[in-house]
């Protein structure tokens, strides 16, 4: 008798529970998903292997959980209206691209620089506003988690720019 198998084969994603109670995803666990309320988090996780299941997402994934910072995926406190997705740097100066100006200014009134050291981030964004309720228009959760990956890359490399406006409907391009 022959089995034959159809079907695309893809890696999985690896999501893990980590000793600080979040789910840890990616082979060295940098990006992290607060895990209450569970729905949440399975939602996020369910983004995150959509992403890593597209032709560029395992890469951005692997580039995120390479740099050594932790990007915690959070749930917005309270909900946005209209809904909308934050990336907040641990370090400003160090997610800010070398020599470039923070939007900060010292005490002696010079602007304060960018490190470009790299920082890790806060994702505040919930996959259940999105798409807006009512628009056809407006992006998936996947779309705007991916978004939001993308500028946390930035900042976790130590490449972001402040002046730079994120737009999630262009994906920060």
């Amino acid at each position: 008798m022959t089995t034959r198998v159809t079907g695309t084969v893809r890696a999985t994603l690896h999501v893990i529970m980590g000793p600080d109670g979040d789910l840890h995803a990616g082979q060295r666990g940098h990006i992290r998903v607060q895990v209450g309320p569970v729905h949440f988090a399975a939602c996020v996780i369910d983004d995150l292997c959509d992403i890593h299941g597209e032709p560029d997402g395992e890469a951005l994934l692997a580039a995120l959980d390479s740099l050594g910072h932790v990007i915690r995926i959070e749930k917005p406190a309270h909900p946005a209206d209209p809904p909308n997705g934050f990336v907040i740097p641990h370090d400003r100066r160090a997610a800010t691209a070398a020599g470039m100006p923070i939007e900060q200014t010292a005490s002696d009134e010079a602007p304060v620089l960018g490190t470009g050291k790299g920082s890790g981030c806060r994702i505040i964004y919930d996959p259940s506003e999105w798409p807006w309720a009512g628009d056809p228009a407006s992006p998936n959760s996947v779309q705007v988690l991916r978004a939001l990956l993308r500028h946390a890359h930035a900042m976790a490399a130590g490449q972001d720019d402040p002046s730079k406006i994120w737009n999630l409907f262009q994906e920060g391009k």
